[in-house]
């Protein structure tokens, strides 16, 4: 891992940084990955940023030193006690780095210090194997399997929910 994404801190997203965020997702088919159904109409700077100001979501990233964006991920509140890990993203020229882990690590941390999160949950697709072992590997175990729950790229795919006691 080179020195400025070591030296990478954890901080509430700034709004300031959602275009270095955008220019990351590519394809309708990154998109679906990435967000879900969430942006199922359109997936632009001011949806995003619309997005962002949801009462029920708080929002962190990690940044190298110079300011340049390496992860994005949010905590959405659910039911009482309920933490869902949503949107998780590393910038794709720094993928595969660990930062990814370290990133879900801070997460839970911040969801621990809050106080009122009993229980982490998050959503992947069941074929994306690099996602599922980066959740693994913090503690998320397997709870169910959704068959056909998600169409990517025409397709009806399988999702799985993971779950972690925090």
């Amino acid at each position: 891992m080179n020195k400025s994404i070591s030296s990478s801190s954890f901080k509430k997203f700034p709004r300031e940084a959602s275009k270095q965020l955008v220019e990351w997702i590519k394809s309708d088919e990154e998109r679906v990955i990435w967000s879900g159904n969430t942006f199922e109409k359109e997936f632009t700077l001011d949806s995003f940023l619309k997005h962002l100001r949801r009462s029920d979501l708080v929002s962190f990233s990690y940044f190298t030193p110079n300011d340049k964006l390496l992860t994005y991920g949010e905590i959405v509140s659910e039911k009482s006690g309920v933490g869902c890990l949503c949107r998780v993203i590393v910038n794709p020229i720094d993928r595969s780095k660990g930062l990814g882990q370290r990133f879900c690590k801070d997460l839970l941390l911040w969801m621990k210090s809050e106080g009122k999160f009993s229980k982490a949950v998050l959503n992947t697709f069941a074929y994306n194997h690099q996602a599922i072992n980066c959740y693994s590997k913090v503690g998320f175990k397997i709870v169910s399997r959704k068959p056909k729950s998600r169409k990517l790229s025409g397709v009806w795919m399988d999702t799985l929910v993971m779950s972690k006691r925090i």
